[in-house]
């Protein structure tokens, strides 16, 4: 195969591979990957309800009454979008060519190439972070900022694991034990760190890959600075259920072109890749306004 060709079938299938362990708020969403896909254009993300429970008093059940799971479908605008160009010198290229297996050959397009792939994954995360303005829960002080000190960090928490159960009022709950996030900053991990209140399990930190930070009330803990900041310095951390809480439409098919620069030796690769992200279900997010500006003793 040759070269251009692995590097960018490469590419592709290694964002499909990759991108989740370099998410972090990220993995609150659903995702659907689509091929084609351009700026402006809508797709249907599916999610599946709880099953209904309905009250028994004995006797036959009639069968037309009866509740059963269903599929939801949310439609998210693809809106945003990032262009990707990179090159690969040609000193790359001949190393890529000596390796021995095409295993190696793919280890070092995947090495030479992941800075694309990465920021694409960011800005993916970063949108991610901004749906906070659609949570359907808000914990704050009468609008203002809370202060995060060591006394009310466990009600910060508590009050989102309330929240959350609590749910839409309509015997739909956001909690389900295990598969609860919260996203936090450095900041708020080191509240938590220095009072030895995360618990660190091996399973989860294997399972979520990058930003791991440990347990905490319920909530997988995952470390992340990029989450949504005001002007006035207040963070927003987020709280929800690991892939059901938001719906993400993203492009999985980058459709690299490639060429040599005029002049020059190095093949250059470039192309684009697009996604929108969508809060479909206010209940399964929860926010709060912190300032959590942590200064060691």
């Amino acid at each position: 195969m040759a070269i251009e060709t692995l590097v960018k079938t490469t590419f592709s299938d290694a964002f499909r591979d990759e991108i989740w362990q370099d998410l972090s708020a990220g993995k609150l969403m659903t995702p659907d990957f689509k091929k084609n896909v351009k700026i402006g254009d809508e797709v249907d993300v599916q999610f599946h309800d709880v099953v209904t429970l309905l009250d028994y008093t004995g006797g036959d059940l009639d069968i037309e009454s009866v509740e059963t799971a269903s599929t939801t479908t949310v439609k998210v605008k693809i809106n945003k979008g990032k262009a990707v160009f990179f090159k690969i010198d040609e000193q790359k290229v001949r190393q890529i060519e000596a390796a021995k297996t095409n295993e190696e050959k793919i280890k070092l397009v995947k090495e030479y190439s992941s800075d694309a792939r990465e920021q694409f994954a960011r800005a993916i995360n970063e949108a991610c972070c901004k749906e906070y303005v659609r949570a359907g829960h808000i914990i704050d002080n009468a609008g203002a900022a809370i202060t995060v000190t060591s006394d009310n960090v466990h009600k910060i928490f508590a009050k989102a694991k309330v929240e959350l159960k609590k749910g839409d009022g309509k015997g739909h709950t956001a909690w389900s034990d295990g598969n609860m996030l919260a996203i936090i900053s450095t900041d708020m991990e080191a509240f938590l760190s220095t009072q030895n209140l995360l618990q660190y399990s091996d399973v989860m930190a294997k399972h979520y890959k990058k930003g791991f930070a440990g347990t905490f009330m319920g909530f997988n803990v995952i470390v992340d600075d990029a989450i949504c900041k005001d002007t006035e310095g207040n963070e927003y951390p987020l709280f929800g259920r690991s892939g059901k809480t938001l719906a993400g439409g993203v492009q999985d098919d980058f459709a690299l072109e490639s060429g040599k620069k005029v002049g020059g030796f190095d093949t250059h690769y470039w192309g684009k890749g697009v996604f929108g992200v969508k809060a479909p279900l206010a209940y399964l997010l929860c926010t709060a306004k912190l300032k959590a500006e942590f200064k060691a003793a």
